[in-house]
């Protein structure tokens, strides 16, 4: 879902962008157990994975990358916020 449709210029690949990608790696935990499903009389046993639970720990901070070309811009969420509405320069220094 869009909300706002302001668009800004990635100051990498200069491609015009309305959203960002957002990563992030984190901790999750689930329940894990053999099912056993009979299909055609033949018996398969495949893994389930069940109440999934995020353990609020994440490996990095995040990342807010261009959606063109990937390249990381942002690594907190006011500085993505503020450059998606156009209130924040970002100069890529050679």
């Amino acid at each position: 879902m869009r909300g706002i449709e302001l668009t800004v210029k990635c100051p990498k690949c200069d491609a015009e962008i309305d959203h960002l990608h957002y990563f992030n790696y984190e901790l999750m935990k689930a329940d894990v157990s053999i099912q056993k499903v009979i299909h055609n009389d033949k018996v398969m046993n495949y893994l389930d994975y069940d109440s999934w639970d995020n353990l609020c720990v994440s490996k990095d901070d995040p990342e807010y990358c261009c959606p063109e070309c990937d390249h990381i811009l942002f690594t907190s969420e006011a500085q993505a916020e503020a450059f998606l509405r156009g209130q924040l320069i970002y100069i890529i220094l050679a």
